[in-house]
């Protein structure tokens, strides 16, 4: 007969062990607002670790589990090698994978199934999804895991019960566990709410100026350096010493595969958040710098036209999305708003683009900009003479000799057309062989070529920097987390020799 107490028993324990491993794993240094709640949505809270039960479960009444568990850690390795091809992950997280899979290969079958079936992959899969920094925090968790790994797998494929666990006691942990958890929440939102309010406000009064020259860069939240991470603002505030006076701070609207619904994630759910994005904005302008506000939309940006019902569909949801942050961009005063990036679907609607504009300027008061995909888009877009600046996402490929001359030509002659400054609201070159010719590769296999970066950033600004329509660029792409250096062969100048080549211009009278 089934022990239903103990299955209870056991199931609130594993609730309580799987939030503590969860937590210990969760926080780090680099991780300034981790939520510690166990019933978050967020991360790996109550529905994972239910979802995580059933299988378990299920597991547990299967002959031989090995073999299953042993594909699943595959899944994860490689889920892990995915994230591993966006630089977000270090060599510790692989190995952190690999000694599960080890694990799980060697687990019988039975009652204790259930605990590494629950356990072991969230813990896991928690450690190895978050990209955090290698130190002692992670080289930790691996030597212990490792070590508790192997004194349970070598001690042979026996059929385990379920341990008997007193239900009192377990049902007392677990509700000492929520309220230690909503407290600290709560402690750690007041903290928040007190340091938003320390925040020197924008003056309301203060008018926004219709034009400017950009000195930008895009300010990118990467790597769980979210922007409301003070690890960001270290980055932020080296910035003028390169004589950057402008970033973009580019936040993300999120629609799921089979949806047309844009939706704005939470303060909890985005590295963008706006809370964030408010103490940059006051950061930046104590420092002297402009902001430009960019918001993208993910998996929209890039697709091709669209029937225009279709896109017509498109833009009556892209409307409140991209107000909601012209409300936002007028609350912090930002410089610039960027009213779209790259929605080259969705722009051969000319009428329904000039709605937008207008909604925008309902709410906000400085000069707006749209940031076209270099090539078609760019060349065909007809409200331009609607907006500010005509803005471009510069891509277009150098000629041998790191001349742009094709760029020019497609430059001015929208330029002159519709006699607006142009501004490019994104340009950039990955640090890599041949990046002159095919200027949007990024993160790619191709060799390293620091100098290759450099040369393209010198052609491109001594041919338009001087030009009297020209207003500027936001080189893609400054990470919050500072990443970049000798060795990377991305997109980013940061700290390499292309950053001086931006100071050289930057600084120049």
């Amino acid at each position: 007969m089934t022990d239903w107490r103990g299955l209870a028993a056991w199931a609130l324990a594993s609730y309580v062990a799987h939030w503590c491993a969860t937590l210990l794993l969760a926080i780090h240094p680099e991780t300034a607002s981790v939520d510690v709640s166990p019933l978050a949505v967020r991360g790996f809270g109550a529905p994972s670790w239910l979802l995580g039960l059933a299988l378990a479960g299920a597991l547990s009444f299967v002959p031989r589990a090995g073999p299953l568990l042993g594909i699943a850690a595959g899944m994860c390795v490689v889920e892990t090698l995915a994230f591993r091809r966006q630089r977000l992950l270090d060599s510790h997280c692989l190995l952190a994978a690999g000694l599960l899979a080890l694990g799980v290969s060697r687990i019988g079958h039975g009652a204790w199934s259930l605990v590494f079936a629950v356990l072991l992959p969230l813990s896991f899969l928690r450690l190895v999804t978050i990209p955090f920094q290698f130190g002692w925090r992670a080289a930790a968790a691996i030597a212990v895991g490792g070590g508790v790994l192997g004194l349970l797998f070598t001690r042979g494929r026996a059929r385990w019960t379920v341990p008997a666990l007193p239900m009192k006691p377990v049902v007392l942990a677990a509700l000492l566990i929520l309220a230690t958890s909503a407290g600290a929440n709560h402690w750690k939102e007041r903290r928040h709410l007190d340091r938003m309010a320390a925040l020197p406000k924008a003056a309301a009064s203060r008018p926004l100026a219709k034009d400017y020259f950009h000195k930008g860069v895009s300010f990118t939240a990467e790597s769980g350096i979210g922007y409301d991470n003070p690890r960001s603002l270290e980055t932020l505030r080296r910035l003028p010493d390169f004589g950057v006076d402008a970033i973009a701070l580019v936040p993300f609207g999120f629609i799921g595969r089979d949806s047309k619904t844009i939706r704005i994630a939470g303060r909890r759910e985005s590295w963008e958040n706006e809370d964030g994005m408010e103490i940059l904005a006051s950061e930046a302008r104590a420092l002297g710098m402009r902001v430009m506000l960019k918001p993208h939309v993910w998996r929209l940006q890039g697709k091709p036209a669209m029937p225009r019902a279709e896109a017509v569909e498109w833009l009556k949801q892209y409307e409140p999305f991209i107000v909601h942050y012209a409300k936002f961009a007028e609350r912090i005063r930002a410089d610039a708003f960027c009213i779209g990036t790259e929605l080259r679907a969705l722009t051969q609607q000319e009428n329904e683009w000039r709605g937008i504009v207008r909604a925008v300027r309902r709410e906000y008061s400085g000069a707006i900009t749209y940031a076209a995909n270099h090539g078609e888009e760019f060349e065909t877009i007809r409200f331009w003479d609607a907006l500010d600046w005509i803005g471009v996402d510069n891509y277009y490929p150098l000629s041998d000799n790191y001349e742009p001359k094709e760029l020019l030509a497609k430059l001015e002659t929208v330029q002159t057309k519709f006699n607006k400054p142009v501004l490019f609201t994104e340009a950039g070159f990955g640090a890599h062989e041949g990046a002159h010719k095919e200027p949007w590769e990024d993160e790619t296999a191709k060799p390293l070529d620091l100098a290759e970066q450099a040369k393209s950033y010198e052609g491109l600004l001594s041919a338009v920097y001087r030009k009297p329509w020209f207003r500027g660029v936001y080189w893609w792409k400054v990470g919050t987390n500072g990443y970049g250096g000798p060795d990377n062969n991305s997109m980013t100048p940061w700290r390499k020799p292309a950053m001086e080549i931006v100071k050289k211009y930057y600084t120049s009278p």
